[in-house]
């Protein structure tokens, strides 16, 4: 009989952890096992038991729903793998569990009225890890964190889709530096707009998101007169895609990152990459090897390293060429063998 497995990710079909939700049931099934979305309907089972949860319910009809979903999973299911918050619910399970950690309340600083939630919801996550529970991180980075809070993980790192990983379209590469993520304070996004400001007559940016932060970095781009600058929330994957195969450098400058999949999405195009030297990202690029590495609090530090990018071609063949060697590593169909085999083992015993 084939292994069930129901995951439990978020609603909103946007952002790391979605992805990597949606990816995991995916290759899951491509793997053999039968793996079920519990928080999307596309990627549900069919049945009558089940309610779907939709982003606009208000949170204590999600919460009633999941419940009733709990409920189905325990009779239905061999093991449950639960992503992010969704910890919180792990004492309701009956089968094994299995969590995957993306982030903490400890490294995000918005107002203090969100900081408060997410250590709330993180207390209850913390709290339910040092049950019986199987811990993944996403990075050492996050490993040591939770370490702090006395919990043992295994580090399987996020991965990227085999599909989106395919090498890119030959584009014509324009004078570009792009980013792509959330705009709120931990991405360090005014850090890269200071950076920007010396490059504006040469360069073009292009900040591609969404989040609380842009009203403020319109501002910011009207105050400083940064006519080459481009803000495009939320695009499809295509346009996404596109720009990362258009344009000549990536800058991730977050001060705080437990991962940062999109230096993976940026290296699978050829496009050498910037990250912070102090987070989740440099344990995947390697300085002067597939990337550089600089310490983005120092915004000159994020304006030297786009003109060394930007002014050398064969700096950026380099290590355009190594970061697609070590996009192989990150891949899918590698990423999910190791945790099936982990839900294999914590079945076996």
């Amino acid at each position: 009989m084939k292994l069930r497995v129901a995951v439990f990710g978020p609603v909103k079909k946007y952002g790391g952890v979605y992805n990597h939700s949606h990816n995991l049931v995916k290759w899951l099934r491509k793997n053999g096992v039968n793996a079920d979305y519990f928080t999307d309907p596309a990627l549900m089972p069919d049945s009558k038991e089940l309610h779907h949860i939709d982003d606009r319910d208000h949170i204590f009809l999600k919460i009633k729903k999941i419940l009733k979903n709990i409920g189905y999973v325990n009779k239905h299911y061999d093991l449950v793998h639960l992503q992010g918050t969704y910890c919180a619910f792990s004492s309701l399970f009956k089968i094994p569990v299995v969590v995957t950690i993306h982030s903490l309340a400890d490294i995000k600083y918005e107002d203090k009225s969100v900081l408060l939630k997410n250590l709330l919801i993180d207390s209850l996550v913390l709290l339910n890890l040092k049950r019986n529970v199987k811990t993944i991180t996403i990075s050492k980075y996050l490993q040591e964190l939770l370490k702090h809070h006395g919990i043992s993980s295994e580090v399987i790192p996020n991965g990227i889709d085999d599909d989106l990983a395919k090498l890119p379209k030959k584009r014509t590469r324009e004078p570009i530096i792009l980013y792509v993520g959330e705009f709120n304070k931990y991405k360090n996004i005014f850090g890269l707009l200071n950076a920007y400001v010396p490059l504006r007559e040469k360069y073009k940016l292009v900040l591609i998101g969404w989040g609380v932060l842009e009203k403020q970095m319109r501002e910011f781009i009207f105050k400083h007169r940064l006519d080459n600058v481009k803000i495009i929330i939320r695009p499809t994957r295509e346009i996404i895609t596109e720009y990362y195969e258009k344009s000549t450098c990536f800058v991730l400058p977050s001060e705080r990152e437990t991962f940062g999949i999109v230096v993976l999405e940026a290296m699978s195009k050829n496009l050498p990459v910037i990250v912070h030297k102090y987070t989740g990202p440099s344990e995947i690029v390697k300085n002067n090897y597939n990337g550089l590495v600089v310490n983005t609090s120092e915004s000159q530090q994020i304006t030297e390293a786009i003109i060394k990018l930007m002014e050398n071609k064969s700096l950026r063949s380099k290590l355009a060429k190594n970061g697609l060697r070590t996009v192989k590593n990150y891949l899918w169909s590698n990423i999910s063998k190791r945790i099936l085999n982990l839900y294999q083992n914590i079945l076996s015993r």
